[in-house]
């Protein structure tokens, strides 16, 4: 699938439909058979970053629909989508500002944490 994914990107870029801050969205939410979708669409990010540099724009609210302490499910997976390379994700900035902070961090984005404490500090 993820061969396929970067043949159509690839495609889509030849023919100048395409270039490297423009959305591309495969069909990969992860709602059906959500543990491997999860894992393929993580694995999409992650190829796709590394092999072409794009952008990547991706709604980011409805992995794993249906399950419990959706919350939780989707603090990882943004967590884990931006460690592969997204960009911009598509959600609610009140609902995830602390996650992609959190995140920045851990992955060394935030020296000294500034922007990190900057937000707890202006939400106390």
């Amino acid at each position: 699938m993820i061969d396929e994914v970067l043949k159509d990107l690839g495609r889509c870029v030849e023919f100048g439909k395409t270039d490297r801050n423009s959305p591309y969205p495969p069909d990969l939410k992860g709602q059906d058979g959500a543990d491997e979708l999860a894992k393929i669409t993580l694995e999409t990010l992650r190829i796709i970053h590394q092999k072409l540099g794009h952008n990547i724009t991706m709604g980011a609210g409805n992995i794993l629909f249906g399950l419990p302490d959706r919350k939780s499910l989707n603090a990882a997976f943004m967590a884990l989508s931006i460690f592969n390379g997204l960009t911009c994700p598509i959600a609610n900035p009140e609902k995830i500002t602390a996650d992609v902070r959190a995140t920045d961090l851990v992955l060394g984005r935030d020296e000294f944490a500034l922007r990190f404490i900057e937000y707890f500090q202006s939400h106390q």
